[in-house]
């Protein structure tokens, strides 16, 4: 009877991951023909041919340089609580779960690939799992606060309200979550629940979780770099719009672009899509007109970053061509 139950469980998980998926692939396929739908074969033909070839290559390269950026913070985060870990071997784990994230989109996300990879070179889970939330944290708080900077220096008018409010109550709540996490009385409370389910395995390992990534956001130094890093390559994907659109002949300011942008980064976040493909285009496009751009142009801009990201995204299958090393690491132990 225990193994019928056992059995149960297991295809009603597989039926549950099957669904999640199929919704997923749903979403994604439904934004994208509506993004189509907003322009045509011959306009992305006139815009791809209007775009000169040393502005395609300047913005390949800099979402190459946003790629290894992102790499260094990781593992600038992972090095707060893994001692002697080298960057050249998280970078590698880093790009490929950028490959798999944007060209090869499945059920298995960017970060699970990366965890994987150098899980395979011996490290723990747990570390990793925990580095990889800070990392997304940090990237979350720089994006938010470029975008809260850009409403206060630009001239009044020039961003719609909606959009200060969405920027503005997404800021609130996220420092309001981050200052009640990190605070003694949270520590404490991970400490009292680590004593408590010290015997049990699951609840004990998603403590250790938390405890690893509480560990990395509290190194203070690393936190901050890895937050100068979050900005330097927002501003660097901010610039790769920026240059498209204007030679797409796309008027809109560029402080524009740094409160639009951060929501764009956070639409492709949610876990709804397959790698965020189609979110990030339609966020890009519906914010675009609340500003006064034609919605055939946004797609135009929209489609040409997505080629211009998926090229800088292909060295990452030449990781898979690499032998794996282990990583000679000594991880600081959780509480």
């Amino acid at each position: 009877m225990k193994a019928v139950h056992q059995t149960l469980d297991i295809m009603s998980s597989v039926k549950t991951r099957t669904a999640i998926v199929a919704a997923k692939i749903g979403l994604t396929v439904t934004v994208l023909y509506w993004l189509l739908s907003q322009t045509s074969l011959l306009g992305l033909r006139t815009a791809f041919d209007q775009i000169p070839v040393v502005v395609l290559v300047a913005a390949v390269l800099l979402h190459l340089l946003v790629f290894l950026l992102a790499g260094v913070r990781w593992w600038l985060l992972l090095r707060s609580v893994v001692h002697d870990i080298a960057l050249l071997h998280v970078l590698p784990s880093y790009y490929l779960g950028i490959f798999f994230n944007n060209l090869l989109p499945s059920s298995m996300g960017g970060d699970a690939v990366r965890i994987l990879h150098l899980r395979w070179s011996g490290m723990q889970t747990q570390t990793l799992i925990g580095s990889a939330l800070v990392d997304r944290i940090v990237g979350l708080a720089a994006v938010l606060l470029m975008g809260m900077m850009a409403v206060l220096i630009a001239r009044p008018g020039l961003v719609p309200q909606s959009l200060v409010a969405i920027l503005a109550g997404l800021t609130l709540s996220a420092a309001v979550v981050l200052g009640l996490a990190w605070t003694p009385a949270a520590v404490r409370l991970l400490d009292r629940l680590a004593s408590r389910y010290s015997e049990t395995r699951i609840r004990r390992w998603f403590i250790e979780v938390a405890a690893l990534g509480h560990a990395a956001a509290s190194a203070r130094r690393s936190v901050v770099a890895a937050l100068l890093l979050s900005i330097a390559l927002q501003s660097l994907v901010i610039a790769v719009y920026f240059l498209i659109a204007r030679s797409l002949d796309i008027a809109a300011p560029l402080v524009s672009y740094f409160v639009i942008v951060p929501l764009v980064f956070i639409a492709a976040s949610l876990p709804i899509s397959l790698g965020g493909l189609g979110v990030r285009e339609g966020a890009l496009v519906g914010l675009l007109a609340l500003i006064g751009v034609e919605r055939h142009s946004a797609a135009n801009l929209s489609i040409v970053y997505l080629v211009v990201m998926l090229a800088a995204s292909l060295p990452g299958a030449l990781v898979l061509l690499m032998p794996r090393k282990p990583a000679h690491s000594r991880e600081v132990s959780s509480p």
